[in-house]
């Protein structure tokens, strides 16, 4: 009751940060500072760039938050900064990035056994026989049915790339940024 009556200013100002963070909205950084710096040149009273790029922080907020929520989440040096200075965050980080890494895993498993398709394969040869073999494009497998994923944002992403990458792995590839 006394909480509520008279909440201290230390708990309001973290629940107004995770706030702002759980709705992609926390204060910019680096990468979203130079972005709108790039974006806010003028030339004479036009502003080009915020015709193509109106929105930068969020998107920014939102890759973040991904990344974050993948194996590549190991390499936050955030997490490791939190491990380090034994910050009750790291727990947080830690769980972001081990469910990620699972999914991850789920997916690639799922994808290793035909059931997640990326791009059509580039060799006429292999294209044909990933048609003939009733494969869709960017598509999973649900029951006996192949429905395109690529509507089924933000995790569309994640099916594409861990699929283009177990795909490459299998036909001796080097995955690549062309592949997605």
């Amino acid at each position: 009751a006394t909480l509520l009556a008279d909440p201290p200013q230390k708990l309001m100002d973290e629940a107004g940060t995770l706030a702002a963070y759980r709705v992609f909205q926390q204060a910019p950084g680096k990468l979203a500072k130079g972005l709108t710096e790039i974006r806010d040149n003028h030339i004479g009273s036009i502003k080009p760039l915020t015709l193509v790029l109106p929105f930068i922080q969020t998107p920014v907020n939102l890759a973040k938050y991904g990344i974050e929520r993948s194996p590549l989440g190991w390499l936050n040096p955030h997490l490791w900064g939190n491990i380090v200075r034994k910050d009750p965050a790291a727990a947080d980080n830690i769980a972001h990035a081990f469910v990620g890494s699972m999914i991850a895993g789920g997916i690639a498993w799922y994808a290793a056994t035909g059931k997640i398709t990326a791009a059509t394969p580039s060799t006429p040869s292999k294209r044909d026989a990933f048609y003939r073999s009733g494969k869709q494009p960017f598509s999973i497998k649900i029951g006996d049915q192949w429905v395109a994923y690529n509507r089924l944002e933000p995790i569309n992403q994640t099916l594409t790339q861990v699929a283009s990458i177990v795909t490459a792995l299998e036909n001796g590839e080097k995955p690549g940024a062309d592949m997605f």
